[in-house]
């Protein structure tokens, strides 16, 4: 009978040491989905700021063109 209430023993911590794990498990998992949607909000600012400073400098860049073509334009 002794061995009985051993298992017993050994059963129930066991299956508190797994609740405990599973529920650590459950909040590491619950914060890791948090972490990644961020980093997805956040990379995708950064495409459309990307897209815009690419607008911002082609923009930059034809006005020196067209200044460059102006200096020389009134210099002939």
């Amino acid at each position: 009978m002794e061995d009985f209430l051993k298992m017993d023993i050994f059963f129930a911590a066991a299956t508190v040491v797994m609740v405990v794990l599973g529920s650590l498990l459950a909040v590491v998992l619950i914060r890791a989905i948090r972490i990644l949607g961020n980093i997805e909000r956040i990379s995708e600012n950064v495409v459309q700021e990307t897209a815009r400073l690419r607008g911002d400098i082609d923009k930059i860049r034809a006005r020196i063109g067209s200044f460059i073509q102006r200096f020389f334009r009134k210099r002939k």
